[in-house]
């Protein structure tokens, strides 16, 4: 009984059937999204030109917005639906309507970095040269989430987070970006990530629908239906070695660069040498480790059995070399560096002195202020000012004045002009009248 409760709870859970639009108007959802021409081609420009500025000018604001407005993702879902209910009709009309997209996006994105004067690959456009398998898990589970998103009678927010997770456009403003600086390196690692994401969107597609027992839209044979899953399946499978070895020689360099990093923590650094700068290039053989230093030049002795250390710490054919910060041009550009730093310093010291100087203590500017007192009221002679504590340990500036005729109706004008002058409450000025 138990376990039969449990199974009906456990199935509710996981069940799609809940809040599932009709099947035709999920259908005719897709179709209008896989549309080419109209609204759909407008905005996937507007989008293209949006995305290549925010990647022109490394904008994630900007960058997210044109993920949010872009129609790239409709043909994508069409291609996963129409295979799942072999409508191959609308399969060509959604790959042909694909493939013009691809095209505007290829020469929007590319007039636009050949016109733009900004020509610096920015790092946000750099991630979308380097796919991996993370990027094809993130494509199959952004896709399961868009097409249960968009069987929903309420759609909610999910299309739109799948539109941003993936990011559809923004390879192919990368791609653009290469192209219009032939840039080919660019432009290959963009494109493979853009197939990533449409072949893992359109399969997450099509094992959803399946899942969801839609009905075909005609009938096949049981040859065309295993042809049909064998294709996608090996599709799969393309896309996934590649980035599967792309992934793991990322972790391997990752290795590489964290067992670099004790290597010189322990064995250089603590040896009165500061590494400045670092940098790994692959070589025939394995790779070349170039460390810039300053300090003791390095001698010979301890530079071979720096060498023989290696293998210890999993550094394995690795060149081992170092320059030193008192060479020629090296000098001129840290010296330069150093001098800039310094005149920071010096700058931020300078403006702090001229601060307190001009915000120093208005008690030390009492002769002025009793000058400039007389001045205001001639019929003033004399004029002291004086600061005493009281017995409640507060401080209380006292000042006098000597007149001819003495006149108690300066009192408070006095006191109102000492309080804005020394920047104290009245409260705290105390103002005497004398006869000189």
């Amino acid at each position: 009984m138990q376990v039969s409760k449990f199974r009906s709870v456990l199935g509710r859970l996981i069940s799609l059937e809940e809040d599932k639009d009709h099947e035709q108007e999920i259908v005719q959802s897709i179709k209008k999204g896989a549309v080419l021409w109209g609204t759909n081609l407008w905005v996937l420009v507007a989008a293209v030109f949006i995305a290549s500025i925010g990647l022109n000018i490394n904008s994630i604001a900007v960058i997210i917005g044109a993920m949010l407005i872009s129609p790239l993702m409709g043909p994508i879902y069409g291609i996963g639906l129409s295979l799942a209910t072999y409508d191959f009709a609308f399969f060509k009309t959604a790959l042909r309507n694909l493939l013009v997209f691809v095209l505007f996006s290829l020469c929007s994105s590319t007039l636009y970095f050949w016109l733009s004067p900004l020509k610096e690959a920015q790092s946000e456009m750099i991630v979308y040269t380097n796919p991996s398998v993370w990027d094809v898990l993130v494509a199959l589970i952004g896709g399961v989430a868009g097409i249960v998103g968009a069987s929903r009678a309420r759609k909610g927010t999910i299309v739109t987070g799948v539109a941003i997770a993936t990011g559809m456009m923004l390879p192919l403003c990368t791609a653009g970006y290469g192209i219009a600086n032939q840039n080919w390196s660019f432009v290959a690692g963009a494109f493979y990530l853009f197939a990533i994401n449409g072949i893992c969107i359109a399969f997450s597609t099509y094992l959803v629908v399946r899942y969801l027992n839609f009905q075909p839209y005609q009938y096949v044979e049981k040859e065309t239906q295993a042809w049909v899953r064998r294709t996608m399946t090996w599709l799969m499978v393309l896309t996934l070695l590649p980035s599967i070895y792309l992934a793991y020689q990322l972790v391997v360099d990752s290795i590489y660069r964290r067992n670099l990093k004790i290597f010189i923590d322990e064995k250089i650094r603590s040896h009165n040498h500061y590494v400045i700068q670092q940098s790994v290039l692959p070589t025939a053989g394995g790779r070349k480790v170039e460390l810039l230093i300053v300090g003791q030049r390095i001698s010979r002795q301890e530079l071979d059995s720096l060498k023989r250390q290696l293998p210890r710490y999993q550094l394995f054919n690795t060149e081992l070399t170092f320059r030193y910060g008192f060479d020629d041009t090296i000098l001129a550009e840290t010296s330069r560096s150093v001098l800039t730093e310094t005149e920071k310093l010096l700058l931020t010291q300078r403006m702090e002195m001229d601060s307190l100087r001009k915000n120093a203590q208005p008690e030390t500017q009492i002769p002025q202020i009793a000058q400039e007192l007389k001045a205001l009221y001639p019929e003033i002679t004399t004029v002291s000012i004086g600061t005493h504590v009281t017995t409640n340990n507060e401080e209380q500036t006292v000042c006098v004045l000597l007149m001819a005729k003495p006149d108690g109706r300066l009192i408070p004008n006095v006191q109102s002009w000492l309080a804005i002058r020394l920047r104290k409450p009245e409260k705290a000025i105390t103002v005497l009248i004398k006869k000189s």
